[in-house]
């Protein structure tokens, strides 16, 4: 399953060719219900924010019931628009405590949305 959020579009495109290329089957966090996973692979895809986890993911991974008696490969795949900054040690350590390792970890790279980041003209 890959688990994503999307605040333009860009990490929702991401996470559909990913899923398509994977033949996995993926879900928007900001809709789910059901937070227990019971599948073998577990991929994350979510936009950086302020070089970090965005709080939205941080809690959907902290509300995650892993229901799974296999080991878990689990990945993640940001979009940023320039630096990850503190976002895969957090993701790390938020996995960690679920007992999961962050076995792939990724950037794409796409035009910055921070206006603020742009300055005046």
């Amino acid at each position: 399953m890959i688990y994503y959020f999307s605040g333009t579009g860009n990490s929702y495109q991401v996470a559909k060719l990913l899923a398509y290329l994977t033949q996995d089957k993926m879900q928007d966090i900001s809709t789910l219900k059901d937070y227990k996973h019971d599948d073998s692979v577990m991929g994350f895809v979510f936009p950086v924010h302020c070089y970090d986890v965005l709080d939205l993911m941080q809690d959907f991974i902290k509300k995650l019931d892993i229901k799974s008696d296999k080991k878990i490969y689990c990945y993640a795949v940001v979009t940023c628009g320039g630096k990850v900054g503190n976002t895969f040690i957090t993701m790390q350590d938020l996995l960690k405590a679920k007992n999961i390792d962050l076995a792939y970890r990724n950037e794409v790279y796409l035009p910055d949305n921070i206006l603020s980041f742009w300055g005046k003209k």
